[in-house]
């Protein structure tokens, strides 16, 4: 018989989800369990869910705003319509199992899943930035609520165990990698490479380094210009593309970085390319993807990109020694030293006997991390921990 699961997932109106992404593939791939989803908006992947005719309860809350009196009632009257919404869809549905795809997802349904008497996974997807360890009084209040948490990395498990357990329960904490399909993110010989610059109108001899991040201050677009692409003014055939949701009259960081660009005159290096569907051709095209983010969880542009062959230079958040390092699929830079990662580029660009080995070693790693059987083993698991003693946590 299929599981029946509430997966509680918040949405922004951006299409650059990774979070929301990788857990849509595993709604997908799992054949095991039949999903219902419970959200905050009609956004970006409610096409893709009600096409798979799942049974989806949008609850139209808010979550942004000021920190005034009548918005935190609004915002508290929106959590509880949103705990009643879950509450009332596991006990009609029968459902012995939600899913908190997120911090967000955690408090839109954990109280209903309380009151209804079932197991609560919360699935982490970040980590705290070093100057953040201070604040982390909510984390460790959703980490001892939860039966199951789900992490995406060794180093995240680390994290959950010495930051928020602290020396309690650690048995509950599930590592597993996210899915990526490699029928279509895989590397292309030079030839396919050659065709695909040429459709996108980018010289051959160019060295692409593409960044794959929504645009907002945790991914640090704006920083990456000013400290690291402008260092590459006078450098000829780089061009750097950054793909993600680019709104600039409704998003001012976006509006931010096009300013910093025009304003240091680097429109020749760089391209906002916004959202694609095809993120997969931009991978394999590039030379080199970045990630200069304050913090993360797993990229899922890291896994995106070696899975493609394409090497990654990273600071050194959550997961990238483990994925990077350890694996020799790319570079890992101390954090904020923008002096070495520009140098470390221009290392790379310069290398390209390194970058050839980095790439050989992506494809290989990805096919044993981030297959299908493998990740849906891993997850099929998090679903019976603990099964027998679910009000554990919840007293």
């Amino acid at each position: 018989m299929k599981k029946r699961v509430l997966f509680s997932i918040y949405q922004t109106e951006n299409h650059s989800n990774g979070g929301v992404n990788s857990m849509s593939q595993i709604m997908e791939q799992d054949v095991s369990v039949v999903p219902y989803i419970i959200t905050n908006i009609h956004g970006p992947f409610n096409v893709r869910w009600e096409a798979r005719r799942w049974i989806i309860k949008v609850t139209s809350i808010k979550w942004g705003g000021t920190s005034s009196s009548p918005f935190k009632i609004i915002k508290l009257f929106d959590l509880l319509k949103s705990n009643l919404a879950a509450y009332r869809m596991l006990k009609r549905n029968k459902i012995d199992t939600l899913y908190c795809n997120d911090i967000q997802g955690f408090w839109c349904s954990y109280y209903g899943g309380l009151l209804a008497g079932v197991k609560v996974i919360f699935n982490l997807r970040d980590t705290k930035s070093a100057d953040e360890l201070y604040s982390l009084k909510k984390w460790k209040y959703i980490a001892s609520k939860a039966d199951v948490i789900v992490v995406l990395s060794k180093e995240m498990k680390e994290f959950v165990v010495n930051k928020l357990l602290v020396g309690s329960n650690s048995d509950k904490v599930v590592v597993t990698y996210s899915i990526v399909n490699q029928e279509v993110f895989h590397p292309v010989n030079t030839v396919e490479s050659k065709k695909l610059r040429e459709y996108y109108e980018i010289a051959e001899e160019e060295f692409v380094v593409s960044y794959v991040a929504a645009f907002n201050a945790k991914k640090a677009q704006l920083l990456f210009i000013k400290n690291v692409v402008s260092k590459f003014r006078d450098t000829n055939n780089i061009t750097f593309n950054f793909i993600g949701d680019f709104d600039i009259n409704s998003n001012s960081y976006a509006a931010d970085c096009l300013n910093e660009v025009r304003s240091l005159g680097l429109e020749s290096l760089v391209k906002f390319v916004g959202h694609v569907v095809d993120v997969d051709k931009w991978y394999k095209m590039s030379n080199l993807v970045a990630i200069a983010s304050n913090k993360e969880g797993l990229a899922r542009c890291m896994i995106e990109a070696i899975s493609c062959g394409t090497p990654v230079i990273s600071f050194d958040v959550c997961s990238a020694n483990e994925i990077l390092a350890e694996y020799k699929t790319g570079e890992v830079v101390p954090m904020s030293r923008y002096d070495i990662y520009t140098q470390k580029l221009k290392n790379l660009i310069s290398d390209r006997n390194l970058l050839k080995e980095y790439s050989n070693n992506g494809f290989k790693v990805a096919s044993e991390l981030f297959n299908k059987d493998t990740v849906l083993k891993r997850y099929k698991g998090a679903y019976h921990v603990n099964e027998n003693n679910i009000n554990s946590t919840h007293d």
